[in-house]
């Protein structure tokens, strides 16, 4: 009896085995492996992320892609829910800066098995400041996009300071007195009297480095506690910051009529949004703009030969010192239900030269591949003044900062409206504090839609 049985449970096996191979083989040739991405190249970026993409699916017509975009000011309360409620979509891209919150020993796949596979040694490919920001105890749960990016430049619009009559040599400014000095003949010189089409520059329009940010960092400060639960826009020593943001906003535009006239032309050539907060520097309503290396590409892109020249931003007393921004890394959750397609599409975007080099040649990044980071295409695409980043790019320190964008570019609209209310500075900042904090304590995050 007992060797019938053991024939009984064999023969099942192989009828188990076979069935399994019937439906491995024979499934529909219309079904392919899904793979959900998530990644932050919304707004202008999201064609030539998109591009890239379908030249993927080319190669691999086995995979199929569900794509979800977010402004990068919301990836980080997207990704911190979605790893603590379980919903990571298969590829994930994350800021190394808060990587180590979202626990990624339970949450994402060691990648060494897949590098072991194929013998790839990131050591010999990416700078090791770069390889270890995506490493989680002695693990390679992340991979580098680009490189730490230059994330502290004052970019000015030279055809608007051409108009003006300000000569190269007077855009070398070091202080705020200096910038605030400098911004009223623009005003005056680019607008009809009383009138304000072309600004200056707009305290809260910089895209992903949010200006009072960046004036706290220079100052040694923070804007919000370490363990990022505590927001801290209100404190005393934070207070020099919001002065020099009122004191632009007063004294460039303080004849045309403050931040009622700043809300107008906000309301009139936009500049808040993801999408279009690069557009009037671009389209020539806007002289400077506060920004990362990133800013170049997409102005070029907007305006095609536009003349833009970089210097470093100026500060209260001094300028403001170089930073890098953290990279965006990618990796591969834990729940992927097809982690080999999901491999296949990490490698293409951080590894491979079709695919890391030439979108980040198209964003005007530089890969965090040493191999792929030869200057020429980006001379060729964006022509000679791409030569001014270099020396940023090749020199800028090693220092790297979080500039907690994600919490405070929410809010930038708010300082405007409140000040054009009639609130006090002290009431405003009061009111921001409360706004910040609200962020940091938000929880439910819904997952963003597929496109």
């Amino acid at each position: 009896m007992p060797t019938l049985i053991r024939r009984i449970a064999i023969a099942l096996l192989l009828c188990a085995i076979t069935a399994l191979g019937f439906w491995l083989f024979k499934r529909p040739s219309g079904e392919k492996n899904r793979i959900d991405f998530f990644h932050v190249w919304s707004g202008l970026r999201t064609a030539h992320a998109d591009d890239a993409l379908d030249r993927f699916l080319a190669a691999n017509p086995d995979i199929e892609i569900h794509r979800h975009a977010v402004n990068p000011s919301w990836a980080k309360p997207y990704i911190l829910d979605a790893a603590r409620k379980g919903y990571l979509t298969d590829v994930v891209m994350i800021n190394a800066a808060w990587a180590k919150e979202i626990d990624p020993d339970n949450t994402l796949l060691d990648l060494t098995p897949f590098l072991e596979a194929e013998d790839i040694e990131l050591q010999k490919m990416i700078p090791p400041a770069e390889v270890v920001e995506g490493m989680i105890n002695n693990r390679s749960h992340l991979i580098p996009f680009s490189a730490q990016s230059v994330s502290s430049l004052l970019f000015i619009n030279e055809k608007l300071t051409a108009q003006a009559g300000i000569s190269d040599d007077a855009l070398n400014i070091k202080t705020w007195d200096q910038f605030i000095d400098l911004s009223k003949i623009l005003v005056e010189k680019l607008n009809p009297p009383g009138e304000l089409e072309t600004i200056a520059w707009n305290p809260l329009l910089d895209r992903g480095i949010p200006t009072i940010a960046l004036l706290a960092k220079s100052l040694g400060l923070e804007t919000q506690t370490a363990d990022g639960r505590f927001a801290l826009l209100d404190t005393a020593e934070m207070y020099p910051a919001w002065v020099a943001v009122d004191r632009y906003i007063t004294e460039v535009y303080g004849s045309r009529g403050g931040a009622h006239a700043l809300l107008r032309w906000r309301n009139r050539y936009g500049g808040f949004s993801t999408n279009s907060a690069f557009l009037p520097f671009a389209h020539s309503r806007c002289a400077f703009s506060i920004s990362g290396l990133w800013a170049f590409g997409i102005h070029a892109r907007i305006t095609p030969n536009l003349a833009q020249s970089v210097r470093p931003v100026p500060g209260l007393h001094k300028p403001i010192p170089l930073f890098r921004s953290h990279s965006w890394q990618i990796g591969i959750s834990k729940t992927s239900t097809n982690p080999e397609a999901a491999w296949k599409l990490l490698r293409f975007l951080t590894l491979e030269e079709d695919g890391n080099r030439n979108l980040n040649i198209a964003f005007g990044l530089i890969p965090a591949i040493s191999a792929y980071q030869n200057p020429e295409p980006y001379l060729k695409l964006y022509g000679p003044r791409w030569k001014q980043l270099l020396p940023y790019i090749e020199h800028s320190p090693a220092s790297v900062a979080d500039f907690n964008a994600d919490y405070i570019e929410p809010i930038a609209l708010s300082f405007l409206t409140l000040r054009a209310s009639g609130l006090s500075l002290e009431q405003t900042i009061t009111k921001l504090q409360s706004e910040m904090q609200s962020y940091l304590e938000a929880d439910g995050i819904e997952p963003p839609r597929s496109k």
